[in-house]
């Protein structure tokens, strides 16, 4: 409570001692109590216990219990904050040296309020504190004071990351919320047609060439790799859909297979010169076979055909 007797702890009169100060609660026992009574003026009802001059200061407890209990009862319950608890020291401080004497010099670091010259002792007329030895080097030096001081840094510090947390939780939610949103938004979305098969393939010079030859005459405009424009009468070539595996040669088909279009070639040394994949057995992509330019896969067919026919024949 108090390092020694009361009334050192609440300033020695009109001296000043190091011990006032000390804390809080021996404070207000300085303000609101007496050591030879109970103090009776302070409450609208009922008293507060004294406090002796003498240690142990039996009574201390009871009459915080009171003091807390009236303070209450006049000021509403408010959330600690950094900036409320320095205003709160602000206006303590404030109060230090208001009921200045010019004839009384320590009055002016007196909290509270003594009758004459008698400065602060915590008892009758003189319940108040003297911070003299305090402040006299002219920076406040006052023990609880500066407790609170460092209270209000902790708190701000506090304050600053809670207010931190807070925002980096926001930005978390609203990314997951945005992932989630572009994640369903994938989950829904059509699917894509490749783009190979969205290309139109142009028909290339050779290929043109090839069917323009027809021009004037629909009978001989080949269908395979041509089609014939009856408003312009003119043979052109057909127009597919372009694929990732494309062959070589003058002429495609207009599939998806990407395979030279052996009919779209008109002599004999242009058709045995195509490039692509040659079938197995064969020297060749295509043949001239019958004044034709044919897939030289057809001679094979043929051949089975006729091995077929000549076999069945010699069954019967």
């Amino acid at each position: 409570m108090y390092a020694g007797n009361k009334a050192n702890g609440c300033g020695n009169g009109a001296t000043g001692n190091a011990d006032a100060g000390k804390s809080i609660l021996a404070d207000f026992l300085c303000l609101c109590t007496d050591y030879s009574a109970p103090e009776s003026t302070f409450l609208a009802t009922g008293n507060i216990a004294q406090v002796p001059n003498a240690s142990p200061h039996s009574g201390a407890g009871s009459a915080w219990t009171a003091i807390q209990t009236a303070c209450n009862a006049v000021a509403a319950e408010s959330q600690l904050t950094a900036e409320g608890l320095a205003a709160a020291l602000s206006a303590a401080l404030g109060l230090v040296g208001g009921q200045q004497v010019t004839t009384q010099a320590h009055t002016a670091y007196v909290l509270g309020k003594s009758s004459g010259a008698t400065g602060c002792t915590g008892s009758s007329d003189a319940n108040c504190i003297n911070y003299k030895t305090q402040l006299t080097g002219g920076t406040h030096q006052i023990p609880w004071a500066i407790e609170v001081e460092k209270a209000i840094k902790d708190l701000k510090a506090a304050e600053k990351i809670e207010t931190s947390i807070a925002e980096t939780a926001y930005q978390l939610k609203q990314l997951a919320r945005q992932e989630r949103n572009h994640y369903l938004a994938a989950l829904h979305a059509p699917k894509e047609q490749s783009t190979a098969a969205q290309t139109k393939k142009s028909p290339t010079p050779e290929e043109s060439k090839a069917c323009e030859k027809y021009n004037g005459s629909q009978k001989e405009c080949p269908q395979e790799s041509c089609t014939y424009d009856e408003k312009e009468n003119k043979c052109k070539p057909k127009k597919g859909t372009e694929t990732a595996a494309t062959g070589t040669g003058k002429g495609k088909d207009g599939g998806n297979t990407g395979k030279p279009v052996c009919s779209s070639f008109q002599n004999q040394t242009e058709c045995e010169g195509v490039k692509g994949d040659i079938p197995p057995g064969k020297k060749a992509v295509c043949g001239w076979i019958e004044g034709k330019c044919q897939d030289s896969s057809i001679i094979i067919t043929r051949k089975v055909s006729l091995i077929v026919s000549a076999f069945v024949a010699l069954l019967f």
